[in-house]
């Protein structure tokens, strides 16, 4: 699938606007993912996996100023995993 960006949460690493690639294969901890919003399900947010366990994983943006994630929804559902990205095209 290609996701645009969205926001700034994960800069500086994509850009608002930056074209991921991303598939559904097995979500991977330090790798990052397109997920649904557990507070809003239609919307879908990129991520870093930090950690993942029996109860959920846990998920945080790399730019901590911008970013709304688990700090402060907590753990998501793995149910809620979309897909993990490969590259950014641009």
């Amino acid at each position: 699938m290609i996701y645009r960006v969205k926001g700034k949460s994960m800069e500086p690493l994509y850009k608002e606007g930056s074209l991921l690639v991303a598939v559904k294969t097995a979500p991977l901890v330090g790798k990052d993912i397109l997920l649904r919003d557990p507070r809003e399900k239609s919307r879908i947010l990129l991520k870093r996996l930090v950690k993942m366990d029996s109860e959920g994983m846990f998920v945080e943006g790399l730019n901590r100023g911008m970013s709304t994630d688990s700090k402060e929804f907590g753990k998501v559902s793995k149910e809620n995993y979309v897909a993990r990205v490969l590259f950014r095209l641009w």
